[in-house]
């Protein structure tokens, strides 16, 4: 049985709920037409009018099945006399309807219903009283059971319709629990139609609303019969459908421009205006057209054309400009994809997408891997003076650039957004140029944006804000200032950006405008912000007073739609802020959009009633990329009006005012920080693990503003996936294919704690003490194997000092250089590679090198080679994981045969063996750490680091970052910890974006099921009962550590906190985050940027960073660098000698390097 109508309630109502009557009659002669019309259909009148409240019910509750409370007259005979008794004869029945078919006319519904009433009432000895006491001990209590609608009707009760009685001077009913009494009777041949009703429930005018169009339907069926073949109504008050009309009336002459050509007119017209501000890089609008002409040119030249799609994978920079305005001039559709996508997405997107042609930067051309069909272009080698720097060869082509706007249309692809999608794969949504372009001239128009704005672009190219931060300001002249890759989440670059290019205009999604409210902290900022756009999630309803007090004159608006909608649908401009609202209104429509809540039934929901947001108008995508299943499921066709819609997910509902409100979504798709993210491609991937049985992936949190992603698993198993260290050592060195070796874990501890490495005499033999050398502990702890790094990237500077202890020396008179490790004639036939993982070591580019001992150089030899953990055996796949880099120690036979023969690989393994002390000792000097690894298969790699035959890799570590903490205790011989949870973590690193990948991981023994079967998620636990993994907590041990960990308590709410723990994993967002940075920043006085807090997120580490703070910069690196820094523009420099007390190391660096 369904339950009670979901009629729109006021939020905060009064206590006091008296009942108010509403209502009105039929004449006779409408009441006999309705007789009429009742008997036609084979109906009783009271089932007739029962229908049409059921409509007006539909039309104003939530769902189109719900339960109405009848009140029957129900005399039973007991007695002869019972008809002249004296009493209170009516009992109750509950009337479920279900008005949710499509096609089903209302003659039909009405013929149901009457059905439904007839079957109900052969059961009425079973009172509805009886009903809801069974309802309350299954759905849990009374209040899950209430039925407060109630239809009561009086037809044919009293003779000569009851005119004996007299006339009603004053009526009411209030029966208690009952919220809406619908009553009917007849009298003096007329129909009465009353309501009495607790009118203070509901939102104002909304019971006016009701009754008015309850009245006007019954008298509509009197009068036009041709009603009820008809299988929707029209049943909004005639007010409220001419406010829609007026509010979706949107049409504008459309534009028949393109997204570059807005951008070339510009160009021409004002060639030397500054277009783009970047990090050492100013482009004025002639600049950025020639490049954007090269890259189409050879765009064109290798086969670009309309409606196809080429890569642009990039970070953030100036190239991603040069990039999108060359794929349009090329006639060809842009799909932008984030380089740090784990690779298997990316390659995804690629294959899916049909890219053979891909725009990407030198640094990244070399470190991703690259399907083999992909033709790459780097687009910093177009411009000829970062050709020279960069020591590339310069593009130049002796062929005039064909353009190709003339063979363009507007209804051509200009871009492919991919958006996380429910079924595991992403879906690329398809924009044209019409839409784009008409959402970008409506908004330039509507907040009078000019030649004189820029724009700060944090967006990144694949979320489609940043279409707007690129078209729309190069549409008017405007200039784009881009912020540096390391600070796209920083504020305090925001700030220094704003102040230092005059910022004018904010476009980001509410987050990130939050983040820099926070850093500023009430205090001023001296930037000439004159608009702020916030769109993609739910403004919280504080934050536009807190921006209005660093800018008081600021023009705050409101934007939302969707992706597959050509960035923006509505907007609303945010003045004054009620007290009463519980979000920001969405708004109204832009121009050449609509924007309609609409019910199961596809009919417009009345004011207050929430409904399915639909989008119309010319900013609809075209579809999904090569998914017509997908397109049609989203996209559809009005049954009545023969419109085309988007379906968006989103719930919403009409204010009086004509603005609707957002209300989120039912579904299983979330957002977070932003991110659409669809739940079901997370659930979709962790079931693709080997230990996961079921999973349900839910987003939790104490309010819309603060969600988390949490994973509710149920394992293969139900013990926790603890690593057992000796099972995955046997599985580490293949130990398992070896005979007579011991493989019982018991039985390799026992032979262990027995050290058979020591001799043992019987009988003793006499022994003489030795003097005991003074050698600290620390000479013990230091040296040995890291098997945890640090997820910070190790820097060019320590593994150049750390690679320092095998280069030789010169010493006067010596003809050899010295070494620091033995080597049979030194002859020294042990090589160094180095395999780097992508961002593994700052500054330097994924591959494989060779380590030349004499120049101290790396020397690279292939950046196509890719190791991943496959190459490893057990345990030491999860070391790799955390690591760096891997740096593996080779013999040449040819350097050392000739003069040892047989006897020389024993040499070598010798020699292999000092080389691995040496490197061991030295190691944790430069915080870092070394790994030891046996376990992996040397032979796939001889091609990866391209050996010969006479070559064979003898030994091998894995490395990166340590702490000092790690350099002051024990570390036992076992696994490095794993729970189910960190694997899980890395698993889906590699499949979907970080955004995607839960905070929490809970398991449980079974999933919560409803009554009928399916997955309870109301069940789940709540984010209040999520409990961390017990592991290794440590307590704060130091002054600094003692005081931060308090601060982190506060900060986030938290009793206790190890100095282990990572403030992400205890729940931690980026505004909290940086909530955190101004407490630190007023504790210690220290300099500190909030990227370090991103960079560090321990307590551990951060104590550790700031007790470094005071020290000297960290001295140059001896290592040979593979690229030279790029330059700093003298304009940048300028303002950071101005600003020395203020610059992070990174600027500090930059400006040294320059000078």
């Amino acid at each position: 049985m369904p339950p009670a109508p979901e009629l729109p309630l006021e939020p905060n109502p009064v206590q006091d709920h008296p009942f108010k009557r509403f209502q009105s009659t039929l004449d006779s002669e409408l009441w006999s037409r309705l007789t009429t019309q009742a008997s036609q259909l084979g109906i009783t009148t009271t089932a007739l009018l029962l229908t049409a409240f059921a409509e007006i019910l539909t039309r104003w509750s939530k769902r189109p099945q719900f339960t109405i409370n009848l009140t029957l007259f129900n005399r039973l005979p007991l007695a002869e006399q019972v008809s002249q008794i004296v009493g209170d004869f009516t009992t109750l029945t509950m009337l479920a309807v279900d008005n949710s078919k499509l096609t089903e006319t209302l003659a039909n519904r009405a013929k149901r219903i009457q059905q439904q009433l007839w079957q109900d009432l052969d059961h009425r000895y079973f009172s509805g009283v009886q009903v809801l006491r069974e309802l309350a001990k299954r759905r849990g209590g009374i209040g899950q059971t209430l039925m407060p609608v109630v239809f009561t009707s009086g037809l044919g009760v009293l003779e000569k319709g009851g005119s004996w009685l007299g006339h009603t001077v004053y009526g009411l009913s209030q029966t208690p629990q009952v919220w809406l009494d619908s009553q009917v009777e007849e009298r003096e041949s007329r129909l009465w139609l009353i309501w009495d009703v607790k009118e203070t429930l509901f939102p104002a005018a909304l019971i006016d609303a009701m009754f008015e169009s309850y009245v006007t339907l019954l008298k509509q069926l009197a009068v036009a019969e041709n009603w009820w073949q008809a299988t929707t109504l029209d049943l909004l008050p005639s007010a409220q459908s001419e406010q829609r009309l007026r509010v979706n009336n949107t049409q504008a002459p459309i534009a028949e421009d393109l997204l570059h050509t807005l951008f070339i007119k510009q160009a021409l017209a004002t060639p030397d205006q500054v277009a783009v501000l970047a990090p050492g890089r100013t482009l004025t609008y002639d600049e950025l057209y020639q490049a954007a002409r090269q890259v189409g040119q050879w765009l064109h030249l290798h086969g670009a054309k309309p409606n196809t799609l080429v890569a642009v994978v990039m970070i953030k920079g100036w190239e991603q400009v040069v990039a999108v305005l060359g794929v349009l001039m090329a006639g060809a559709a842009y799909l932008p994809i984030d380089p740090e996508l784990p690779t298997e997405r990316q390659h995804y997107l690629l294959k899916q997408g049909e890219v053979t042609l891909a725009l990407t930067q030198s640094h990244l051309d070399s470190q991703l891997v690259w399907p083999e069909q992909i033709k790459r272009l780097p687009v910093d080698t177009v411009d000829s003076g970062l050709a020279v720097l960069r020591g590339l060869p310069v593009l130049n082509s002796p062929l005039d650039f064909i353009t190709t706007d003339l063979i363009q249309s507007p209804a051509n692809l200009a871009y492919v957004i991919y958006t996380s999608g429910s079924t595991g794969l992403p879906k690329g949504v398809m924009i044209d140029h019409r839409g784009a372009v008409n959402t970008i001239l409506e908004i330039n128009r509507r907040f009078q944006v000019t030649a004189t704005d820029r724009v700060l672009a944090l967006s990144t190219l694949n979320f489609d804000l940043s279409v707007y931060d690129i078209f729309g300001l190069l549409a008017v002249g405007g200039a784009i200032v881009i912020p540096s890759p390391s600070g796209r989440r920083d504020p305090s670059h925001w700030a220094e950006l704003m102040v230092k290019h005059g910022v004018t205009l904010w476009d980001t999604v509410p987050a990130l405008m939050h983040l820099l409210v926070e850093y500023q902290n009430h205090r001023g900022l001296n930037a000439p912000l004159r608009l702020v756009m916030m769109s993609g999630d739910w403004i919280p309803l504080d934050l536009p007073d807190r921006i209005r007090l660093l800018w008081p004159d600021i023009q705050l608006f409101s934007l939302g739609g969707a992706t597959e909608a050509s960035i923006w649908s509505i907007y609303y401009p945010i003045a004054q802020v009620e007290p009463t609202w519980s979000s920001i209104p969405y708004g109204q429509p832009l121009t050449n959009q609509t924007f309609q809540v609409l019910n199961e039934r596809y009919e417009p929901c009345p004011v207050w009633v929430p409904g399915q947001l639909y989008i119309g108008g010319i900013g609809l995508a075209l579809g999904y990329w090569r998914d017509e299943a997908k397109t049609q499921e989203s996209f559809i066709t009005h049954p009545h009006t023969g419109e085309r819609l988007y379906q968006t997910g989103d719930l919403g509902r009409y204010w009086p005012d004509g603005n609707i409100e957002f209300l989120g979504r039912e579904d299983f798709q979330v957002k977070i920080r932003g991110h659409r993210i669809e739940l079901g491609e997370i659930e979709a991937q962790l079931l693709k693990h080997s230990q996961i049985k079921e999973v349900v992936v839910s987003a939790v949190g104490e309010s819309r503003y603060d969600q988390q992603l949490v994973a509710y698993i149920v394992p293969t198993t139900h013990s926790e996936n603890q690593t057992d260290y000796h099972a995955n050592d046997q599985a580490a060195y293949g130990l398992q294919k070896m005979h007579g070796v011991i493989t019982d874990p018991m039985e390799r501890i026992a032979f262990q704690l027995n050290q058979p490495g020591l001799r043992h005499f019987e009988p003793p033999l006499p022994s003489v003490a030795l003097p005991q050398a003074e050698i600290a502990d620390t000479a013990y702890l230091e040296r040995q194997s890291y098997r945890e790094f640090l997820v910070e990237p190790t820097t060019l500077t320590q593994l150049g000092q750390l690679l320092s202890c095998l280069s030789p020396r010169s010493f006067p008179g010596a003809v050899l250089p010295k070494y620091r490790y033995g080597s049979a004639g030194s002859l020294y036939p042990i090589q160094t590679y180095l395999y780097v993982k992508p961002n593994g070591i700052t500054d330097l580019a994924a591959g494989v090198y060779y380590y030349h001992p004499l120049e101290h150089r790396l020397i690279l030899l292939a950046t196509e080679a890719r190791l991943d953990r496959h190459h490893y055996d057990g345990t030491n796949q999860t070391i790799f994981d955390q690591s760096a880099f891997g740096l593996f120690l080779v013999a040449e036979s040819k350097a050392i045969e000739p003069m040892y023969g047989q006897t020389a690989r024993d040499f070598c393994l010798l020699e292999a063996g000092y080389m691995s002390q040496l490197l061991m000792m030295e190691v944790p000097n430069y915080d870092l750490g070394l790994c030891p690894i046996g376990g992996m298969e040397f032979a796939p790699l001889h091609a990866e680091l391209g050996l010969s035959d006479s070559q064979e890799m003898v030994h091998s570590f894995l490395g990166g970052r340590i702490s000092a903490a790690q350099k002051q205790k024990l570390v036992q011989a076992t696994a490095p910890s794993q729970t189910l949870e960190e694997e899980l973590k890395r698993y889906l690193a590699q499949k979907v974006p970080s955004y995607m990948v839960p905070n929490h991981y809970l398991k449980l023994t079974e999933m919560p099921l409803t009554a009928n079967g399916k997955i309870d998620r109301q069940a789940l636990p709540r984010s209040d009962s999520l409990n961390r993994p017990l592991v290794a907590r440590v307590a704060p041990q130091t002054d600094l550590e003692i005081r931060l960990a308090k601060l982190v308590q506060r900060v986030l709410g938290l009793d206790s906190v190890s100095v282990t723990d990572n403030f992400f994993d205890l729940g931690a967002s980026s505004l909290e985050l940086v909530q955190l940075y101004n407490e630190v920043k007023a504790e210690f006085q220290r300099k500190l940027a909030i990227a370090d807090l991103f960079r560090l997120p321990t307590v551990q580490a951060l104590a550790e960073f700031l007790s470094q703070r005071p020290e000297s910069p960290e001295t140059v690196s001896p290592v040979i660098t593979l690229e030279p820094t790029t330059e700093i523009d003298p304009e940048r420099a300028g303002y950071l000698q101005s600003n020395l007390d203020n610059l992070s190391d990174d600027e500090l660096d930059s400006l040294l390097t320059l000078l």
